[in-house]
């Protein structure tokens, strides 16, 4: 899925569903980093199954079926320059 087309789809869907929650933009921040679902366990103080449910919600909510794709809608949609 190229860019535009992850923004427009990211931005219609956003105006429908509830934006993401405090705690799923601190895991999405996370997965902007790049890190692992062990790492954002460890970082978050959290179970991996508790990321895994925010992860398994925020491509819900951002009608997203890949962690690349989440990262890239919710970039677009934020305006954020969000370095690794």
């Amino acid at each position: 899925m190229d860019d535009k087309l992850s923004f427009t789809k990211g931005l219609l869907l956003t105006k429908m569903n509830p934006v993401l929650s405090d705690r799923e933009k601190e895991v999405m921040e996370c997965l902007c980093l790049g890190l692992s679902n062990e790492k954002i366990a460890q970082n978050m103080h959290l179970s991996i199954t508790t990321v895994k449910t925010h992860l398994r919600r925020m491509y819900a909510k951002l009608n997203a079926s890949s962690r690349l794709e989440a990262v890239a809608i919710y970039k677009s949609i934020n305006h954020k320059n969000i370095k690794p």
